[in-house]
């Protein structure tokens, strides 16, 4: 399976280091969704059939370009976003710092922009500061410009009534990005509580988390030791059935149970194969069920969650739900709260075996077992930085070599169940 590659606009500096606007940067798409939506509005039409057969005559087979050209007196906006389209034409630093200069001139406020200059910073740990303070100028000019929508949810736990569902409005989705942006930023330079407090504001604006923030506020939550505001994210999105909530899910059940020990020691027994059978409250019993139609659905988790290869690949751009791509993505954003705390690791590796025995489990591996076979051999290529791995695993890194090995042969156990005929009692 070969690698999946984002589509990027490529300059070259003069080191030979290359800079790459990042994926989704569509200035012309939305200033196109703007104008189509203004034009519905201006119509006055209510009724889906109506709005359908307008779409269908003034814009359906024309060319974006024409369309968006033929837009009488554009905001200034528009008119820097309409600039900035011409940075797919640019081939050097300086082409690309005119282009971007002259649409701030237009719009000082465009988040486009600022996020385009922050994308084109030169690669390297020690422009890390520069890149952090272009995407917060990005996200100050998106508060200043969309201040009259941004009003603070009425519910500090989140609510539809209390969120102006920000997405909606096409003009603020460059700020939303924007804001992500400067979260996962945060997120590499390991300024975790920052990142929260973005993440969860995004969740305020957008009820509706069109940009999926939920499922790296998840782990985070767990990894940070915030076990009641994971569990009251979970209820905030009752029908969520991905992967990341299935398994996030379990995690933060299980860490709620751990948490409600007075002597953990006492009821953990690492000589036993399920060192954690002796932890019978109501809390743990729910994460086990929680783990076990984890298991049920996507039984590829484990080895993503266990093998900081997850950490090294380029994650995929589209997947189907509960396929072995979304565990993939799932082992990414949630890997350092199941492994680096150590013990909810232990317990998933625990309880994996008993899961097996599911037929639905068994039912799932089969239907993709062609798909997590190419997976798999593709994954399996990568190598692990001598870096990654802690100098003394024992006392840095605990387990990790041990967790690094279990995923491997969790993986091969999943390929051999996926690719073995069905038993003759038909319980596949």
């Amino acid at each position: 399976m070969a690698k999946r590659k984002r589509k990027k606009t490529e300059v070259r500096h003069s080191g030979g280091e290359r800079s790459e606007i990042s994926p989704g940067f569509d200035p012309g798409k939305d200033q196109f969704m703007s104008l189509m939506a203004r034009k519905v509005a201006e119509s006055g039409l209510e009724t889906p059939e109506e709005i359908n057969a307008f779409l269908a005559g003034n814009f359906m087979g024309k060319n974006i370009d024409d369309l968006v050209g033929e837009e009488e007196n554009p905001s200034p906006h528009f008119q820097a976003i309409a600039k900035l389209r011409e940075l797919d034409d640019a081939s050097t630093p300086e082409e690309v710092e005119a282009v971007i200069e002259a649409a701030l001139e237009i719009d000082p406020l465009c988040c486009d922009a600022w996020m385009a200059r922050a994308d084109f910073v030169e690669p390297g740990s020690e422009n890390a500061g520069e890149r952090l303070r272009l995407i917060r100028k990005a996200v100050e000019a998106g508060r200043e410009k969309h201040a009259d929508l941004i009003t603070p949810s009425d519910s500090s736990e989140g609510s539809r009534s209390g969120s102006p569902e920000l997405w909606g409005w096409i003009e603020a989705r460059p700020f939303m990005m924007a804001m992500e942006a400067l979260a996962e930023a945060h997120m590499s330079r390991a300024e975790f509580d920052r990142a929260v407090e973005l993440f969860e504001e995004l969740l305020q604006l957008n009820f509706g988390d069109n940009q999926g923030i939920r499922y790296r506020l998840l782990p985070l939550l767990n990894y940070l030791g915030e076990f009641m505001k994971a569990e009251a994210l979970l209820k905030r999105y009752p029908d969520d059935i991905s992967c990341e909530f299935l398994y996030g899910r379990a995690l933060t059940l299980f860490n709620l149970a751990l948490e409600e020990l007075e002597e953990p020691e006492k009821v953990l027994n690492f000589e036993s194969a399920r060192p954690f059978a002796r932890l019978r409250s109501s809390r743990m019993k729910a994460a086990r069920e929680a783990l076990g139609k984890a298991i049920r659905n996507c039984p590829w988790g484990p080895v993503f969650l266990l093998d900081v290869r997850s950490l090294l690949v380029e994650a995929p751009l589209s997947f189907r739900v509960g396929s072995p791509e979304e565990a993939l993505v799932m082992g990414q954003n949630a890997y350092l709260a199941w492994v680096v705390p150590e013990l909810p690791a232990i317990w998933l590796i625990s309880e994996f075996d008993q899961s097996l025995e599911a037929p639905r489990t068994r039912k799932k591996l089969r239907e993709s077992f062609e798909e997590f076979a190419d997976l798999w051999d593709w994954f399996t290529e990568e190598d692990v930085p001598e870096s990654t791995i802690p100098e003394n695993p024992e006392e840095e890194g605990g387990q990790f070599l041990e967790f690094q090995k279990v995923a491997s042969d969790i993986g091969d156990i999943l390929l051999e169940m996926g690719s073995a005929p069905p038993p003759s009692r038909g319980r596949w």
